[in-house]
């Protein structure tokens, strides 16, 4: 069995899972997904649990079994705890900092890059060391 697929999906209780064959719907609390899913892999719920089984042990069959729990985890996910992205800077030569909404970095031998952020990211610099 595959090693990843094998694994129970942890469902949040604030999290509503819709399984058809097919397709599954996800909604919680940052907003709502959808993904079309191979009809041969099997999902079946089991109180706060999501299972998935493969009715072979065919090369296609292992793939799909580990993709399908890894995409439906990651639908969980993101509507749970949403999506961060971080980078950090370190080295000799590099800089990065915040003035109001606008942002500059530099980065080595190129000019000075500047941004802006919208309204809906949250930027946060940590400071030099």
């Amino acid at each position: 069995m595959s090693r990843i697929g094998r694994l129970p999906i942890q469902v949040p209780k604030n999290v509503e899972v819709k399984i058809e064959p097919g397709k599954v719907w996800v909604k919680g609390p940052k907003g709502e997904l959808t993904s079309f899913i191979s009809k041969e892999i099997e999902i079946k719920r089991e109180d706060d649990k999501l299972i998935l089984n493969r009715p072979s042990d065919s090369i296609r069959f292992r793939s799909l079994h580990g993709l399908t729990r890894t995409l439906i985890n990651n639908m969980i996910l993101g509507v749970t705890n949403g999506f961060k992205k971080s980078l950090e800077i370190t080295g000799v030569g590099y800089k990065a900092e915040k003035k109001r909404k606008r942002h500059s970095a530099f980065t080595g031998f190129l000019p000075q890059y500047l941004f802006c952020s919208a309204e809906r990211h949250y930027l946060k610099h940590a400071g030099s060391y």
